[in-house]
């Protein structure tokens, strides 16, 4: 019960009442001094009689840090567990419960070396647990309040200090930690609650010996317990009770002389005459009076002892500490505080035990003392408490589907060490944290860097961060490799422009695919580099078409888009190396009339070895089929194409000369950063340039195969969200970059779109794999990484962890020095390098010097779309694949235009069947040779426009059809 505050004396700490205090004064009628409010004394149930007493040597450390433990998110730890736990604390040591408003914690109070000591075997037995020293003490701030007040109280034992509180063989059907835990639960924003089990020490109390002599005395005596007993559900049974503490032999001589005196002076009265009784009986009554007073039972504290509860404290628990427990509460009304303070009361009573002992509150002995107090010597504030009986008091929680405590920080992370030898490198990547709270640094090495590196991670988790990192390291490897970085989305990129060494900024090439100011041209028809032909660059194009548009794919698709790239290849492989064909032309060629075609195969690809299939395709195959029939095979074919004649396609791929060279860039060991600009074009304008990029560059590292070993370049390639680039062929890449000196740092958020494209692929590339770093993913990757790569089941991060990570945090396993792998340990990436403004802007500045305008680029390009124009545009009448004429007719301009703009359906029935449209600048001698062998009879419609008036006759036609169209019904031509 907790009783109405009085006054009380601050020296001798004796309460008075009210009345009493004014009635004197306010002065202490003990010692004189001034009588204050009593703050806390009212705490206690007896505060109005108590006078003080030995508070013992009390010493307090100002400089006492705090740490918050962070509970694990399951714990199944049992008692046991626990109490090897306490056995091991570093004292002295104070560890508390603090609630405020909604936030409730478990701290650890001492000596910071004690702490990180703590923090060491805390993880140890829960791997995903923390102790985290903190900066600011929490308790050490005003009260929110001005106006609220501030109570403390103790706790002392309420019986026999040999006799034991309530301990848990289990907690697994229940908890105290969760009880003590719920007196923080229900705070408004300016309470708090504190409560404190302070260990001053580990020593050995006075009174053990002689207990342990007493159950001695009481097994020899035949004393027997049932050894089932103890527990709340089992009950005690012994067979004999404990002889009183205060009977000795000689005590128990005289109680068997006056009963042998009592005996004769019975015969001597019943044989002679009652006054000698009564003289006899009298010294036996005196002798027995005495023997009463000897034998008196009423303090023994045996008298009520379970020497069953006994022996579990001062035999079953090896260890003992000097420990205090306080609290303090902080409300801003008397009444709420005596209810804050009431909780507690309660929690704690779940402690007392019967024929045990229990806990009971009295007033703070230590209260001006401060926060961080420990007692060297026993104290009426100090009790004795076993390892177990600690273990109760506070530990780690238990967590499960059953029991959680709600508003306390938790992580579900496991936090693993790794050996410092597999931690050495030349580039530092992160830091590790050590058992005792501390972090050291993480190096990536030189062996690490030679093969193929895996991030994995949701977006913000650091993945990037961490690839900027390799990035860099791979730029500083010893080697020297050339280091080619794809970037969808150009955070990467623009992060390690910002980074670059000055000794590396003539090695940096930048290409943007939003760049606006310059442009890093590439045109993948260009069949003059180094090591390439013709079919190997149709090849390319085509397995990147393949992959890119799989929904489309098929044998129809496949063989126009396969020979009309040849065929510009082809043209390629005849021109200056300067005015190449791009993709831009590749809708002409098809749609082409079929002269243009044979034109184009006469004057561009004469002495070419590809030219006869060529011909045999176009001018046989590609022309029998009807209409309708090759509008639907090549219409597939120019849905793509037409994207290289829009931007940013057309300047980047189309551009006849090309500036960017991957086999200069390897061979020179550059640096090639490439934003293939996802976030202003789009995902399928980002999957081209980055495929692209990518199989090229497996092509040029094939090449270096035709050297030897030592000539090789090597070459790193970066690539941020690779399942993003669906044109690869991830397989032969993950065989080959090894083999030919590459290797590739690959970055990830979700292996899901992998699988969708093909479901072995996550296996095929970590086959390839040697170091792994594991960021918070998603639930099916965290299973798939901690069971087959992170080896979860052999002291691996669990799923849970995988998925509870930190930003910046992440599981790793790297290969070390000496080749071999390290274990998976938790590690935190660095934050990014600094970053050089001035640095940066002469990178981009460079860009001048290796690209080209982009206006210019832009206009060299479009200039291209219309290169088959000096063929002549060309229109079909009636379609390639009719009958031949019967009979031609003389067409007007108008009709010839409208043949140009596709209106040839009714138009040309007034013409008549088989018309033939002549055009008034035919010329029937064409002295460039141009159609010298063209049929006389010719196809029905066929119109050759030059370049010179198309445009006028296209604008004539339009008007025409426009008045005719308000003057007819149905739009046909009178």
């Amino acid at each position: 019960m907790l009783v109405e505050p009085q006054v009380a004396c601050q020296n001798c700490r004796t309460a008075y009442s009210l009345e009493e205090g004014t009635s004197t004064g306010m002065r202490c009628q003990r010692c004189g001094l001034s009588l204050v409010p009593a703050q806390s004394e009212w705490f206690t149930r007896d505060i109005e009689t108590y006078s003080g007493g030995n508070n013992g040597k009390v010493y307090s450390d100002v400089i006492a840090a705090v740490a918050e433990l962070q509970l694990p998110a399951h714990n199944e730890v049992d008692a046991e567990a626990v109490g090897q736990f306490i056995a091991s604390l570093p004292v002295p040591l104070s560890l508390e419960y603090y609630g405020e408003g909604d936030r409730r914690v478990m701290l650890v109070r001492g000596e910071e070396d004690n702490l990180r000591f703590l923090a060491g075997n805390i993880q140890t037995l829960w791997p995903s647990a923390a102790l985290q020293i903190l900066d600011e003490d929490p308790l050490v701030k005003q009260s929110p309040n001005p106006n609220g007040r501030e109570y403390g109280f103790a706790f002392k034992l309420g019986a026999s200090p040999y006799l034991p509180i309530r301990t848990w063989e289990s907690f697994l059907r229940g908890d105290p930690v969760h009880t003590l835990l719920a007196t923080t639960l229900g705070l408004e924003t300016n309470e708090r609650v504190w409560l404190q089990i302070m260990i001053s020490r580990k020593g050995k109390p006075e009174w053990l010996e002689p207990v342990q002599r007493r159950l001695k005395l009481e097994a020899q005596r035949g004393y027997m317990i049932n050894p089932e007993g103890g527990s709340a559900t089992v009950p005690l049974n012994y067979t004999q009770a404990p002889v009183p503490q205060g009977l000795t032999f000689a005590r128990g001589a005289a109680y068997l002389l006056v009963v042998l005196m009592a005996i004769v002076a019975v015969i001597v009265g019943q044989q002679k005459s009652w006054w000698l009784f009564a003289a006899l009986s009298l010294p036996i009554v005196i002798l027995g009076g005495l023997l009463w007073r000897f034998l008196d039972r009423e303090d023994d504290p045996w008298g009520e002892a379970d020497l069953a509860m006994v022996r579990q404290k001062v035999v079953d628990q090896d260890a003992f500490y000097l420990v205090s427990i306080r609290a303090r509460v902080w409300a801003d009304t008397y009444e709420r505080a005596k209810m804050l303070a009431s909780h507690i009361d309660r929690a704690m009573s779940q402690y007392s035990r019967a024929g045990g002992n229990r806990l009971q509150v009295t007033p703070d002995l230590f209260e001006s003392a401060g926060l961080w107090i420990w007692a060297s010597e026993e104290s009426e504030n100090t009790m004795w408490l076993g390892t177990d009986e600690v273990a109760g008091l506070w530990h780690p929680p238990l967590v499960n589907e059953q029991m959680s405590p709600g508003h306390v920080p938790v992580r579900g992370v496991e936090i693993r060490s790794p050996d410092p030898e597999d931690v050495r490198g030349f580039y530092r990547i992160g830091r590790y944290f050590t058992s005792d709270g501390r972090s050291k640094p993480v190096h990536i090495s030189s062996a690490a860097m030679k093969h193929n590196l895996f991030c994995i991670g949701k977006p913000g988790a650091g993945k990037s961060t961490l690839m900027h990192h390799l990035s860099v390291a791979g730029m500083r490897d010893a080697e020297n490799p050339a280091v080619i970085v794809i970037d969808p989305h150009g955070d990467l990129v623009n992060q390690i422009i910002g980074s670059i060494r000055e000794e590396d900024i003539e090695r940096v090439r930048i290409m943007d695919v939003g760049d606006k100011e310059f442009v890093l041209t590439f045109n993948p028809l260009d069949v003059k580099r180094e090591g390439w032909g013709v079919i190997e660059v149709v090849n390319s194009i085509v397995d990147i078409g393949r992959s890119l548009w799989s929904d489309y794919w098929g044998p129809r698709m496949q063989i126009p888009l396969k020979r009309g790239v040849q065929m510009l290849v082809a043209a390629n492989e005849m021109r200056p190396a300067s005015e190449c064909l791009g993709l831009s032309q590749l809708s002409a060629i098809l749609k082409a009339h079929h002269e243009v075609r044979d034109q184009f195969l006469r004057t561009e690809l004469e002495g070419s070895p590809h030219r006869k299939i060529l011909a045999r395709y176009f001018l046989d195959d590609y022309e029998d089929l009807t209409p309708h029939f090759k509008e639907q095979v090549i219409s597939p074919v120019l849905s793509k194409a037409y994207r290289f004649e829009e931007e940013p396609m057309l300047a980047l791929f189309s551009c006849p000369e090309t500036k960017l060279d991957i086999a200069e860039i390897i061979g020179d060991r550059r640096l090639l950063l490439i934003n293939t600009g996802m976030n202003k074009y789009g995902s399928e304008v980002s999957d081209f340039v980055g495929s692209l990029i990518i199989n090229v560059m497996l092509r040029e590292l094939i090449h270096q195969g035709e050297r030897s070993p030592d000539n090789r370049a090597p070459v790193m390639l970066v690539i941020d969200e690779f399942q993003t680039f669906t044109g690869v062929p991830w397989a032969e890449l993950i065989q080959q970059m090894r083999k030919y000196g590459g290797r590739m740092v690959l970055g990830t958020q979700s292996m899901a779109s992998l699988r969708e494209q093909d479901r072995n692929i996550p296996e095929i590339i970590l086959s390839g794999v040697y170091s792994m770093f594991a960021f918070a993913m998603n639930g099916d990757d965290a299973d798939y990484m901690s069971r087959l790569e992170l080896s979860g089941d052999r002291g691996g991060p669990t799923a849970d962890t995988l998925i509870s990570l930190e930003p910046y945090k992440a599981y790793v396993r790297m290969e070390r020095e000496d080749g071999r792998l390290s274990r998976p340990f938790y590690f935190e990436s660095a934050p990014p390098p600094e970053q050089n403004a001035f640095i940066a802007e002469r990178v981009w500045k460079r860009r001048a010097e290796y690209s080209l305008p982009y206006d210019a680029a832009y206009q060299k390009a479009l200039d291209m779309v219309f290169y088959f124009d000096r063929y002549g545009a060309t229109a079909l009448s009636t379609g390639v694949g009719s009958g031949r004429p019967k009979k031609e007719k003389q067409a007007t301009s108008t009709q010839a235009a409208l043949i140009l703009l596709d209106k040839v359906g009714a138009e040309l029935s007034a013409i008549g069947e088989g018309a033939r449209v002549g055009l008034p600048w035919e010329d029937e001698s064409d002295e460039d040779g141009g159609l010298e062998d063209r049929d006389p009879s010719g196809e029905a419609g066929e119109v050759i426009l030059g370049k010179e008036i198309a445009e006028d006759w296209r604008k004539a036609a339009l008007r025409e059809i426009e008045e005719d169209d308000k003057g007819q019904e149905g739009g046909a031509l009178k």
